[in-house]
């Protein structure tokens, strides 16, 4: 259901960083993580925001 409301509102606004951070780690964490989706929601995060928290969040958890 969390993906569902996540991947709607990127249908709305598919620039929203947050959003993007949050479906990485629902992808990643998930009982059958998809580490493809979850690379491709961060690589958003870097690309729309690359100086945010979130960024730099994802850079961490990359261990970039």
């Amino acid at each position: 259901q969390a993906e569902d409301t996540l991947l709607g509102v990127l249908a709305v606004d598919p620039n929203n960083v947050q959003v993007h951070y949050s479906l990485g780690f629902l992808y990643s964490n998930s009982p059958v993580p998809s580490q493809a989706k979850a690379k491709e929601h961060w690589d958003a995060v870097i690309r729309l925001d690359p100086n945010s928290t979130f960024a730099q969040n994802v850079r961490v958890n990359r261990g970039q």
